[in-house]
């Protein structure tokens, strides 16, 4: 594969991430977007399936190391999101204007910054990597 192909692969991957992420915020104002929302492990998403697939073939590259962690990361943040979701969802949280200033809303709040600041890093790392192959 060419430095051209991968850094299209990786811009394919950016998007897939940059889609996955809207939907879990869409978690935030109380939307579930159905089946794309359900947690999957980080070799199954489709940024995952291009690292641990067709990715691997820059693994040699320390901006390319970089990225597991944070991924592995990513993934766990937002399976405490969906946890807390599904919690406050059967509740009837979302629906009762009363909670929105509760410390169950500052709480998810707090996790789905985290989330947002994990997915940043994502984006920033994936950049890096586009870089060290130019």
């Amino acid at each position: 594969m060419t430095k051209e192909e991968i850094i299209t692969e990786i811009n394919k991957a950016k998007n897939a991430h940059v889609l996955w992420f809207a939907n879990a915020m869409a978690l935030s104002t109380g939307t579930d977007p159905g089946d794309s929302s359900v947690p999957k492990r980080h070799t199954e998403c489709a940024f995952g399936k291009w690292y641990y697939g067709t990715g691997q073939e820059n693994n040699y590259l320390e901006s390319y190391k970089a990225i597991e962690g944070i991924h592995k990361e990513l993934h766990n943040q937002y399976n405490e999101i969906f946890k807390q979701f599904k919690k406050l969802d059967s509740e009837g949280f979302f629906e009762d204007i009363t909670l929105r200033d509760s410390a169950e809303q500052l709480n998810f709040n707090i996790t789905i910054d985290k989330l947002k600041d994990i997915s940043l890093e994502l984006l920033e790392k994936l950049t890096d990597l586009q870089a060290e192959l130019k």
